[in-house]
């Protein structure tokens, strides 16, 4: 990290055996490694694209053997991410800090079935996004804060299509009210949730998480406006183990 390399076009005639790269923080500006055949590992995060990302943008080669990739804070568009969206081994995708609000429900995710981790923080995701990937069968982590998911209580229905593999969800600054909370009661391995800077006041009596009121170890609800039927809410959960309520 921290070098200035500019251009990587010079990857795409040596190293066949490359497997993994990292070239973070690297100042690099154009991507070009479709012809690289065996990488699975690929770290461009930090960088200064100014390839314009249209309908012709691909990752060629990549398409095939990638399981990692890290584009955290690369000003990537929509565009971008469908390039992305065929590469059909990816397991583990950092995406935050880029802009995907063109991304839809109906979007094509060829990875749908080998994603386990998800990390798209402040990428201006709405909530048909936020379901597309709650539909990924083996998810496990998903970290979706700091976007506008505030209509994703309509989908509330569709509950029973979402991955029962998350063990890991952020859902915090996403301007959510207490009529979104109904879909966390169909993540019966769920240990860990943050859903920080969101307003659930007004909790109805008797609310609880369901299914993922039995697995839940940890709960972050900072500035969440919670009353005593909230605190009843998280607290009827008998494997909790940390509580974090910052007011």
């Amino acid at each position: 990290s921290d070098n200035k390399l500019e251009n990587i076009d010079i990857l795409n005639n040596y190293y066949p055996s490359l497997k993994k790269l990292e070239i973070s923080d690297c100042n690099i500006k154009t991507l070009n490694l479709k012809r690289v055949k065996n990488l699975e590992y690929l770290d461009i995060s930090m960088n200064s694209f100014e390839e314009r990302m249209n309908g012709e943008f691909d990752l060629g080669n990549l398409k095939e053997t990638l399981e990692t990739l890290d584009i955290r804070q690369n000003y990537w568009n929509s565009f971008g991410f469908k390039a992305i969206a065929n590469c059909e081994k990816l397991k583990h995708l950092y995406a935050s800090d880029n802009n995907f609000s063109g991304i839809g429900e109906n979007i094509d995710l060829k990875f749908k079935n080998s994603l386990k981790t998800l990390e798209m923080f402040s990428c201006n995701l709405n909530s048909n996004a936020f379901v597309t990937f709650l539909k990924c069968p083996n998810l496990e982590s998903l970290d979706v804060s700091d976007n506008r998911l505030d209509g994703f209580n309509q989908f509330n229905g569709k509950a029973s299509e979402f991955s029962k593999e998350i063990h890991t969800l952020n859902v915090s600054s996403c301007k959510l009210k207490h009529t979104s909370l109904k879909f966390l009661s169909n993540f019966p391995k769920l240990k860990y949730l943050d859903a920080s800077i969101n307003n659930f006041e007004n909790i109805p009596e008797g609310f609880n998480f369901g299914s993922s009121r039995l697995s839940l170890e940890k709960i972050k609800m900072n500035e969440c406006k919670l009353d005593l039927e909230g605190l009843r809410m998280v607290t009827n959960c008998p494997k909790l183990k940390d509580l974090i309520l910052y007011c």
